[in-house]
């Protein structure tokens, strides 16, 4: 099975990656986000957003922190991208998410 099949965009403080599948010959975001995220640092170098992002295999959004050592997932638990990138941001601000 190939690496993960997504694409990404960075709305201001926020980089947003969706999961493109499909996943009968892709890896899902999920469980190929160590290399995602490494792909997408290389191609945007220090002007990556600090808040992460990411549409499931479900379509669910949900957040990840990554610091190169370490990736922890967290539940958004939305399938709107907006209210995703709001709850995210609220999160980061050093608020609860939900």
């Amino acid at each position: 099975m190939s690496q993960a099949n997504y694409s990404f965009e960075a709305v201001g403080d926020v980089l947003c990656i969706e999961d493109l599948g499909p996943h009968d010959m892709f890896k899902t975001v999920t469980n190929d986000a160590e290399n995602v995220l490494e792909e997408i640092k290389k191609e945007l170098g220090d002007d990556i957003p600090p808040v992460i992002i990411y549409q499931d295999s479900d379509g669910f959004w949900d957040g990840m922190e990554y610091d190169d050592q370490r990736l922890e997932f967290y539940s958004l638990n939305t399938l709107d991208r907006e209210m995703a990138i709001v709850k995210a941001l609220w999160r980061w601000s050093g608020n609860e998410s939900n």
